[in-house]
């Protein structure tokens, strides 16, 4: 990986596709309550979500430190973007908490017995995946648009 220079752009792919993932398990236990496998899969992919989350905002954190001074509308949406990634993480830890619980509450128990938790839930995990989209969008903004952390290949002489 000496080729990145900072982690964060390798670790913030992993919560952005271990949450849709979650509540894609989530929507299918929902419909098949007896295979069980799902609901666990899906605290799974959740905590892992939450984990991914984690290592993302302090690989972040670590990667603003090595930018430099930026113009005030750069650092307003690096600003926005940290705030919503902060966000993210709260929201997708809880999720992961209430869900742990959840599963460890209902092991013996049939899944329709929480059936309107596990909606409930599952709306607050779509909660999160909004949070998690504002966050990327502010991040590719400043990437894309404004080419912050990009480092360029040198011209050659030639090329000019």
């Amino acid at each position: 990986m000496s080729g990145l220079p900072n982690l964060h752009p390798a670790i913030v792919h992993l919560p952005l596709a271990l949450l849709p993932a979650a509540i894609l398990f989530d929507l299918t236990a929902l419909v098949r309550p007896t295979w069980t496998w799902l609901e666990r899969g899906g605290s799974l992919l959740l905590i892992l979500a939450a984990l991914g989350c984690a290592a993302a905002v302090l690989a972040g954190e670590q990667a603003e430190e090595g930018i430099g001074p930026q113009p005030q509308h750069i650092r307003d949406l690096l600003d926005e973007h940290e705030d919503f990634g902060k966000k993210s993480l709260l929201a997708t830890s809880a999720l992961a908490v209430a869900r742990l619980l959840l599963s460890i509450r209902d092991r013996d128990r049939p899944r329709l017995t929480a059936l309107f938790l596990r909606s409930l839930l599952l709306v607050a995990a779509c909660g999160a995946l909004f949070l998690m989209a504002q966050a990327a969008d502010r991040g590719g903004a400043l990437v894309y648009r404004h080419g912050l952390a990009v480092e360029r290949a040198p011209v050659p002489p030639g090329d000019l």
